[in-house]
């Protein structure tokens, strides 16, 4: 990614070379035709140099030396703990990013800066904090709110100076002070989501998973876990003029939600015994429990889903009509559990986790949580 050619940039000298040889070429062009091409050959030119010039001072492809700072669109801070125009306040750190706290103009609400270190150009695959913040986010919500997150990159960054005079690689970006406004304690009650998301790479494969399921085929995942009777909407079937058009995000995210259950449990083998291990090592699920959604316990589900994926891989060129809502949600919901529970079983306490995101502890007084405290029929 590169910053486009900006004519505000362009030094007021240059500029008005530029300007003057244009206005000698346009007087020219009907009487003199060689000057009037050599003239816009000369005015081409300087706009070449001062391209180049411009490339030079805003290199691409950051972080490097003169743009290592990016605000985390997306998320907001409101100003509750105290901060003041032009505070620049750490929360936490990653290997490779600090990510702290800009309050950058008085009457708005601060947002995030990630400072980055260059060494994450040699790593394979960079979990980014904007990254692990959106997928925590998704989950502490359970899929009610998923905010879009990206990096808007700084350059030459000093927080004291007002926004209008930060030099931005995207200069036509609108939208970086919009987002989610969100109280400090929140972000940090994300710690152990955020770790173990870091830490875990099976962990963070199964979360991507279950994302793009989610972003394919949406429902109420509190709901379809609740009792009918605590229910607030019910998951129903497509009416039939939207049925066929869903097939496809159906069976999509039915082949996404089996991806992130075999991150997790790996596929299930014909030797039960082998698979009970492989089961109890990775999360502590009685298999032998009912699965809430199905008259099935849940290591027969497990044999099922993969069936039910098969069927929703390979249409083979023909609709596939034993498609429906409910087997999407089933599937998603079988692959919600799975994940929560290797989740619960090996998270870090909040403390721990925050020591470990190194937060900043003065400006944060939390307790642990995830996705949403309502009790369902299903929890254990």
């Amino acid at each position: 990614m590169s910053r486009r050619f900006d004519p505000n940039e362009i030094p007021e000298a240059v500029s008005e070379e530029m300007e003057s040889v244009l206005r000698r070429a346009m007087e020219a062009r009907e009487s003199d035709s060689a000057l009037y091409e050599s003239l816009l050959a000369q005015y081409i030119e300087l706009g070449r140099l001062e391209s180049i010039r411009q490339a030079n001072q805003y290199p691409c492809d950051p972080p490097n030396a003169s743009c290592n700072h990016a605000i985390i669109k997306g998320v907001l801070l409101s100003n509750e703990s105290g901060f003041k125009t032009h505070d620049f306040t750490r929360l936490f750190e990653l290997p490779s990013e600090v990510v702290s706290i800009w309050t950058h103009s008085q009457n708005a609400y601060s947002c995030l800066v990630s400072t980055v270190a260059e060494d994450v150009h040699n790593q394979t695959i960079w979990r980014n904090a904007g990254t692990l913040i959106h997928l925590a986010m998704g989950l502490k919500s359970s899929f009610e709110s998923i905010q879009e997150i990206d990096y808007d990159w700084i350059y030459d960054f000093d927080p004291n100076l007002p926004v209008d005079d930060c030099k931005f690689m995207n200069v036509d970006s609108f939208d970086r002070f919009s987002g989610t406004v969100n109280k400090v304690r929140e972000l940090a009650d994300l710690a152990p989501l955020i770790e173990l998301l870091l830490r875990d790479e099976q962990f963070f494969v199964a979360t991507q998973n279950l994302f793009a399921s989610f972003n394919n085929h949406w429902f109420c995942v509190i709901c379809a876990l609740s009792p009918k009777a605590h229910q607030s909407h019910p998951n129903d079937e497509q009416p039939i003029w939207q049925f066929a058009s869903s097939i496809p995000m159906m069976e999509a995210a039915i082949v996404q939600a089996t991806r992130s259950v075999e991150a997790i449990l790996g596929k299930p083998g014909k030797k039960l015994d082998r698979v009970l291990t492989r089961w109890a090592e990775a999360i502590s699920l009685d298999p032998n429990h009912s699965f809430g959604l199905k008259s099935v316990s849940l290591v027969d589900y497990y044999y099922e889903l993969f069936s039910v994926r098969g069927d929703a891989a390979h249409s083979l060129g023909k609709l596939s009509v034993g498609m429906s809502r409910q087997l999407t949600i089933e599937a998603q919901c079988f692959a919600c559990k799975i994940h929560k529970n290797y989740y619960c079983k090996n998270r870090l306490p909040i403390d721990d986790a925050m020591n470990a995101l190194k937060f900043n502890r003065p400006l944060v007084e939390v307790e642990p949580k995830y996705w949403s405290t309502r009790r369902t029929a299903d929890d254990e």
